[in-house]
């Protein structure tokens, strides 16, 4: 029986030799607060508010009504969804996405995040965060366990699914400069980071991270495609504006 962890670093391997590929990343974040404390004044406040705003609603209308109450009392939004796509080049340490009429590019340990078409040279350099693409790629440096999860049906794909432990420590010292490290209370939690990985028959498909915090969770995925994509005709000197390599054909 092959070695899960040697069998996902010849993917990871194979997937670098390619040195390019598409992209579509997708973050999904949710939030949770504790509840507060009741209080009565307020309460009693906002029922008085919910009458007069029906009050006022009888007067003006329905549509004046659900005007006046919507949201009225809510939290806010528990869950939202972001997606972009674009490239990575593994090789040149970059990568460019877009969202709609924004996007990013990374450049090594640097960032750019603006809106669609805007030169570099006129934004400041960020520092590239935790789960981005190539923040993904290089965590998989340090697998130190993997557990086969099975084969998953992607799009009509076999993909094998693996849940993996990763050495953020041997990771990052495989990486010019080292990666940025996530929050966490205890060093021990940062040698073994949890994290999902797919192949296929010979590369990385796809890899999935989940970052919790007090009051949110944020699990970011980056999915790979097209191994070898031409990307030296992009403009990496500006926010991208185009359709990724590739897609419009």
């Amino acid at each position: 029986m092959v070695d899960a962890v040697a069998e996902i670093q010849a993917a990871r391997a194979h997937t670098l030799s390619a040195g390019t590929a598409r992209i579509a990343c997708s973050t999904d974040r949710s939030w949770s607060w504790p509840s507060a404390p009741a209080d009565p004044g307020r309460s009693a406040a906002r029922r008085a508010g919910r009458r007069a705003a029906k009050t006022v609603g009888k007067a003006l209308g329905k549509g004046a009504y659900r005007l006046a109450t919507r949201n009225h009392g809510s939290e806010h939004d528990p869950f939202h969804q972001e997606f972009s796509e674009g490239v990575i080049d593994l090789i040149g340490r970059r990568s460019m996405i877009r969202d709609g009429n924004a996007g990013k590019v990374q450049i090594g340990a640097e960032q750019w995040f603006g809106r669609s078409g805007r030169a570099r040279k006129t934004m400041h350099a960020e520092p590239a965060r935790v789960a981005s693409p190539l923040w993904l790629v290089d965590l998989l440096g340090g697998i130190v366990r993997a557990d086969d999860q099975g084969v998953d049906d992607v799009g009509g794909e076999q993909w094998r699914h693996f849940a993996v432990t990763v050495n953020l420590a041997v990771a990052s010292a495989a990486v010019d400069g080292g990666m940025p490290s996530p929050r966490r209370d205890r060093l021990e939690d940062l040698l073994a980071l949890p994290v999902e990985v797919w192949l296929d028959a010979t590369d990385l498909r796809r890899i999935r991270y989940t970052e919790s915090m007090p009051f949110s969770t944020a699990v970011d995925a980056v999915t790979l495609s097209d191994f070898g994509v031409d990307v030296e005709d992009l403009d990496w000197s500006r926010i991208p504006s185009y359709r990724s390599p590739g897609e419009a054909q």
